[in-house]
């Protein structure tokens, strides 16, 4: 069997395939099967032929057990041969060396069969013309359409193998930037904060302290879960208290938040730090005097409708900036492709921001 898997990297490499729908049968053994498939099939019918033809059933009996599996054997000879020598499928080295096969091989066979043939006493029934012909022709015929059907079933297989190889390059290469576009917020989330801590150490220590208590609970968790880039709304909302924790004592104002989580919305996947990132976009927009939040999530199924809305005027030109929303964006066309919007916009007093995600996370 392991001399008809095409490629040995193929059974690793599905291996770490997530959600393509493709597996090591697909692509690694598509020859093998086709080749036995083909060969029980001349199999069963040559023997059925063969009783008729000579109205024997031991003579078409042994004929069949001998001829058919040294004839699988000799097109899984030159399926080694093409593998190892590197011939080209489709090329004129191939058609050049199928053509030989198929000459030498029905002759071999013929030969056999003729053997077995004057073993029972037994020839062929044809009393006109060159009836040893027959059999060479038989075989020729049988070898060269083996020999197309193996040249269609490689090319197909390759072909499939190199894109399952493209794939799973994209997909690591789409999980690198994943892990990138989460670095990305560690060290700006920090930057703000250890800021906020430097400024208060000397004026409120105590202040100071219970910043730097919540923020290494924070980090601490997202440390803990860094491997996981989706996580649940209900995940997101438990990070949520602690991070507003921070930002109290980072504006010196202490926030209210009004939750409505309604349905199943608590257990919707999402991209880690989503909720994280949009209260944050919600303090940039928000008015300093009043900081109270509201954040509504509902769900269905298939879609969920996240909103975090406060009061604040959005500042033309400035609805779109800074590293958190953009990183998020990007976030959301991998894990959520076509399948996914995020709006900024002004409702009366308010600025909303609202996240509709739709279906199962991809790259989860």
């Amino acid at each position: 069997m392991g001399a008809f898997q095409l490629d040995p990297r193929s059974s690793a490499e599905h291996g770490a395939l997530n959600g393509t729908g493709l597996t090591p049968d697909d692509v690694g053994f598509p020859l093998l099967k086709a080749h036995t498939t083909v060969w029980i099939f001349l199999a069963t019918f040559g023997f059925g032929a063969r009783v008729i033809l000579f109205n024997d059933t031991a003579l078409a009996a042994t004929m069949t057990l001998v001829l058919d599996p040294l004839a699988y054997a000799i097109t899984a000879g030159f399926h080694l041969t093409v593998s190892r020598l590197g011939v080209k499928i489709f090329g004129p080295r191939f058609a050049v060396l199928g053509l030989i096969f198929c000459i030498v091989a029905a002759i071999a066979l013929a030969a056999i069969g003729g053997g077995i043939l004057a073993g029972f006493g037994k020839t062929l029934p044809w009393r006109d013309g060159d009836v040893a012909a027959i059999p060479g022709a038989y075989y020729f015929a049988i070898l060269v359409s083996w020999v197309s059907l193996y040249a269609w079933t490689m090319s197909w297989s390759r072909a499939r193998a190199a894109e399952t190889r493209r794939i799973l390059a994209e997909n690591n290469a789409t999980r690198a930037e994943l892990n990138h576009l989460r670095t990305q917020l560690d060290p700006h989330f920090l930057y703000n904060a250890l800021n906020t801590i430097a400024a208060e150490i000397h004026d409120n220590p105590e202040v100071a302290l219970d910043m730097t208590r919540n923020t290494a609970a924070f980090l601490r968790h997202n440390l803990e879960q860094h491997q996981h880039p989706v996580c649940s709304l209900g995940e997101e909302i438990d990070s949520l208290h602690t991070y507003l924790k921070i930002q109290e004592g980072r504006f010196e104002l202490p926030f209210r938040m009004e939750l409505d989580v309604s349905g199943s919305a608590a257990e919707h996947l999402l991209p880690r730090w989503t909720l994280q990132v949009l209260v944050e976009n919600a303090f940039k927009h928000g008015a300093s005097s009043d900081l109270k939040l509201r954040v509504s999530a509902l769900s269905d199924d298939e879609v969920l409708i996240l909103q975090v809305k406060n009061k604040g005027q959005l500042v033309p030109g400035k609805t779109d900036t800074g590293i958190g929303l953009a990183n998020l964006r990007r976030r959301l066309d991998v894990h959520f492709p076509s399948r996914h919007q995020l709006q900024l916009r002004p409702d009366k007093d308010d600025v909303v921001v609202e996240l509709q995600l739709q279906g199962e996370p991809c790259f989860a």
